[in-house]
């Protein structure tokens, strides 16, 4: 396996001065501070359904205004935890609109930014993945905003370089040069291949590949927002699979750019490798919680697809799970805008330096801290374990591969120490194999309970569970077990 794909992985220590965040902990406070009615963080809709506010405090606060791009990070990081969200779900049909045929941010929109569109949509999307048998309604909805997405492209001639797009006028919409965002396209390829593997429409494919290869025939990073470009990192990765030939590396380069989102290096005393600033005009020298946090849910199956990105998938990994600390108020006392509100919710911005203080945690525009980023919490609780080595986490691969219809449990283990490491992981009962994906071969057979793995100094490994004795097909460069891709590299001399 090749150590380091990814220049600006290459840059950052092996791992953290700090360990990384107990992000269980992280999470129940932030999921009994939301749910609290005394919180005033969900609220009821006029249609009667569960919505929750973005930010503490701002003008909305407490208010009748609420966005996809909170209650979707909130509603699936609680699924992802295997919690009870039946009584949430019903709200997410508030986004969608059905004269326009498409989810949007808000409620009651008609026009959006680009990149809003796409994630709104791509939130939306996930959703009924997990959940659209329950709700035949809703994956009649979600076909129609493919559709819907699919003519827009067409009506713009797949120029997402602009602001935004209004769906009264039918035109592309920009206030200033400065709020282009034509990245848009590589969320839009995303968006096609989704729809592609849920309805299974070639038509969804094609567009995602033709979206694909304008993304990727940028000759600058074209990024305006991090969601595009996780997500069509993911679609490259995935096509990828399919023996499409695009640029994966590419579009990691430029998903964590240090010249563009990605903050590096320190701010004061403090580590900030792996925190992510805004939009490309926002303060440089700023970072914020939803961005530096919705990264790695997006693009960890990519180590799934080419294990050979695994090693800088756990570095980067470790490190904004140990950096984004930098959030909270327990570790931000004295150098924080609003002491007063609640330790369980992230800032929504980290400012390098502010009145004598590096770093400083605040807000910005609206409010101070952050529903809408600091949901992705309930996000790393599920897909970031700790092991016996408090620097050796447990990066599950599949839960947030929503383009994926079926996978076997597939985790990600980076050893960020110069000797080798040996941790325990549990398998569970009734036996199971161990398939190593980053060497392509099975390494434990009739496993039960609890097994110890070895880990290459500085090295990752991509291990799968498989029942044990399950049946193999190899196809091509793919391994099959039980008619579900383990190994999408198999013989393929990497």
């Amino acid at each position: 396996m090749i150590s380091t794909q990814l220049p600006s992985i290459a840059s950052f220590p092996p791992r953290p001065h700090a360990a990384p965040l107990d992000w269980q902990q992280y999470a129940r406070a932030f999921d009994q501070f939301i749910m609290d009615p005394a919180s005033h963080v969900r609220f009821t809709t006029p249609s009667q359904h569960t919505a929750f506010t973005a930010f503490l405090e701002s003008s909305h606060y407490g208010t009748a205004n609420y966005e996809l791009v909170t209650y979707g990070p909130i509603v699936l990081g609680k699924l992802l935890r295997g919690d009870d969200v039946s009584e949430l779900l019903p709200g997410l049909m508030d986004y969608y609109n059905r004269e326009i045929g498409i989810f949007f941010n808000g409620p009651s929109d008609s026009r959006s930014e680009m990149w809003y569109l796409m994630y709104a949509n791509a939130l939306a999307a996930h959703t009924i993945r997990r959940w659209g048998a329950q709700y035949p309604q809703w994956l009649a909805a979600w076909r129609q905003s493919v559709e819907t997405l699919r003519q827009l492209a067409k009506r713009i001639d797949y120029d997402f370089n602009h602001q935004g797009y209004d769906f009264r006028t039918g035109q592309p919409w920009t206030d200033r040069d400065i709020y282009r965002q034509p990245d848009a396209i590589g969320g839009y390829a995303y968006l096609m291949l989704l729809g592609y593997e849920m309805f299974g429409d070639v038509n969804y494919r094609t567009e995602a590949e033709t979206a694909l290869a304008r993304y990727l025939a940028f000759s600058d990073n074209p990024w305006y927002e991090v969601p595009d470009g996780s997500m069509a990192a993911l679609a490259a990765a995935r096509l990828n699979a399919y023996g499409g030939d695009f640029d994966l590396h590419k579009a990691l380069v430029w998903l964590l750019d240090p010249n563009a989102a990605l903050v590096a290096g320190k701010w004061g005393e403090h580590e900030v490798n792996g925190l992510s600033r805004g939009w490309r005009f926002s303060t440089p020298e700023s970072a914020y919680s939803m961005e530096s946090l919705m990264i790695l849910p997006f693009i960890l199956p990519v180590a799934r697809y080419d294990p050979r990105i695994a090693r800088d998938l756990g570095c980067y990994a470790l490190h904004v799970a140990a950096n984004a600390r930098l959030f909270y108020s327990s570790f931000m006392r004295g150098a924080e805008s609003r002491a007063d509100l609640s330790p369980a919710i992230a800032y929504e911005r980290l400012l390098q330096e502010h009145e004598g203080h590096s770093p400083y945690a605040t807000g910005d525009f609206q409010g101070h801290k952050s529903i809408y980023g600091g949901a992705y919490a309930l996000w790393w609780d599920a897909l970031a374990r700790s092991t016996d080595d408090p620097y050796i986490l447990q990066l599950d691969l599949t839960s947030t591969d929503f383009l994926a219809a079926d996978a076997h449990p597939t985790y990600l283990y980076y050893n960020p120490w110069p000797e080798e490491r040996r941790v325990r992981l549990n398998v569970g009962t009734g036996g199971c194999d161990l398939y190593d994906v980053t060497e392509h071969r099975f390494c434990g057979h009739g496993i039960e309970g609890d097994t110890e793995i070895e880990l290459p100094p500085l090295g990752a490994r991509v291990l799968a569970k498989v029942p044990a004795g399950a049946r193999q097909l190899r196809e091509g460069h793919r391994l099959l077990v039980n008619d579900i891709v383990v190994d999408f590299l198999v013989n393929s001399g990497v």
